[in-house]
């Protein structure tokens, strides 16, 4: 294939492929029926807050499906380039902190760098070397939190993981760093656009590998 060309040919049959999407579009009303007033309050101060007005959200999956099928052949991973009725429209970086308003300037450190012990998951977590996206969930909905700072800092994380890093197996692990940023308070200058924006195409790329595998 020839750049431009596309990803998928035009007449291939897609009806084996399956498209499902795993956002948690009412990460809003969770948030909102676990926390107190006070702690809400808390959450509109942090770098999330604007997404506390997010208003209901309808995923559509054969949208993103076709828009799978109209893929053009780039040199770049991180461009995603379709072509609609002779218009060719890119999906990169630059769209992507527009759309969402997430930080994508700065620099991403190894998860090493945040080895260590973290008072937020040694008082809530103390038996767990790696504690599952599931299991995060499951803590979440039972509000089993002892402070309003940790109600702040257990729901930021569960928002993260459920929402953010929607893409992203249940049977996943939250990462030292995230429990670092969070307990720190440094997730407030964290460039969560540039991680989140690499899970989103890395989850594309592997749904594109299953439609050529079927087609």
């Amino acid at each position: 294939m020839k750049k431009w060309d596309l990803c998928v040919p035009f007449d291939t049959k897609l009806s084996r492929s399956r498209w499902s999407l795993h956002t948690n579009v009412g990460v809003v009303d969770e948030l909102k029926s676990k926390l107190m007033d006070e702690q809400i309050q808390m959450f509109r101060k942090t770098c999330f807050s604007y997404f506390l007005d997010l208003p209901p959200v309808v995923v559509q999956n054969q949208v993103i499906r076709f828009l799978m099928s109209r893929e053009l052949v780039q040199d770049s991973e991180e461009d995603f380039y379709v072509k609609i009725n002779h218009s060719i429209l890119c999906f990169g970086i630059r769209e992507f902190a527009i759309i969402f308003g997430l930080r994508c300037v700065g620099e991403v450190n190894d998860e090493g760098t945040y080895s260590g012990s973290n008072r937020l998951k040694d008082a809530y977590f103390p038996d767990r070397d790696r504690l599952s996206k599931d299991d995060l969930i499951d803590y979440f909905m039972a509000k089993r939190w002892q402070s309003d700072n940790d109600a702040l800092k257990i729901s930021l994380v569960n928002f993260i993981y459920t929402f953010l890093f929607s893409t992203i197996s249940k049977r996943s692990f939250v990462s030292n760093r995230d429990f670092f940023l969070i307990e720190s308070g440094k997730y407030e200058q964290f460039p969560w656009g540039n991680v989140v924006f690499q899970a989103l195409i890395g989850s594309v790329r592997n749904k594109f590998r299953f439609i050529k595998e079927v087609s």
